[in-house]
């Protein structure tokens, strides 16, 4: 991770600055097996956890999905901006 994380308090400062030797952004897509991410995803949900990811139900599961590094092309599609750059890249053919 090549970010620098702060932690917020309440009133939306910053109240501290969090190591970043082992923090990982997830990335899209996550590969799992199907039984085993449908049996975690139906877990969180009967006990009404909104998961932010696949890796996060299967760790409810008490599991340790393996970490990957990714690629900073693969691109997350989640605001308007990430849309705006995918089309800037796209047009310029990159």
């Amino acid at each position: 991770m090549r970010d620098t994380l702060k932690r917020a308090d309440q009133a939306g400062r910053s109240a501290a600055t969090e190591p970043r030797e082992w923090l990982w952004r997830a990335l899209t897509p996550q590969l799992f097996r199907r039984g085993g991410l449908t049996r975690a995803l139906l877990a969180a949900l009967g006990a009404g956890l909104k998961v932010t990811d696949e890796a996060m139900a299967m760790e409810r599961l008490g599991l340790k999905p393996c970490l990957v590094e990714g690629s900073e092309d693969n691109l997350k599609i989640t605001t308007p901006a990430d849309l705006a750059l995918a089309e800037f890249l796209l047009a310029r053919g990159a």
